[in-house]
């Protein structure tokens, strides 16, 4: 039995981290993605299972417990380790940030011209989109010139160009 035990408990917890290491490193999830169980693909759920229920079984026959005591302290310890990987990989998931951004969210925020802008003319602006200064090109909606430096609102995006006026 000791000898089952330790075999279930290494091929699963080796398997289960080169999954979460092939997940955390390169970004490879090979877990099945439609069936998820709150940051922990099913797999990875019964792999963790596996490898905490057999180490805890495996100390509760070592320390001589009943079989009835050992096998509950290792569904025990396989619901516990589960949960605890999961709200690991969850609360992981939460600190992600997407960066990826869109010109139309340039609308209503302020900046400052790059490159002049002429009456009818063509310039570039720098804003703020997500923390960061981004430059777009952009036409003036003011008929006067919008020198560097002068302070712009985004009011508009037409085709690639952000449509400003002096703020």
């Amino acid at each position: 039995m000791i000898e089952i035990l330790q075999i279930i408990g290494g091929v699963s917890g080796g398997l289960l981290m080169i999954l979460l290491s092939l997940a955390v490193f390169t970004g490879l999830d090979a877990d099945a993605p439609d069936i998820d169980t709150g940051g922990v693909g099913w797999v990875k759920g019964i792999l963790a299972f596996l490898a905490a229920g057999s180490g805890a079984m495996l100390l509760g026959l070592r320390a001589a417990l009943p079989t009835w005591q050992t096998a509950v302290l290792g569904i025990l310890c396989g619901l516990l380790v589960t949960y605890l990987l999961s709200a690991l990989l969850r609360f992981l998931l939460r600190q992600q940030e997407n960066t990826n951004w869109e010109l139309h969210e340039a609308i209503s925020r302020s900046g400052k011209v790059y490159l002049r802008i002429p009456p009818g003319g063509e310039g570039l602006v720098q804003v703020d989109v997500k923390g960061v200064m981004r430059e777009f090109k952009a036409r003036s909606a003011d008929p006067d010139l919008l020198p560097t430096g002068a302070e712009i609102l985004v009011v508009d995006i037409e085709d690639e160009y952000a449509i400003v006026v002096k703020s």
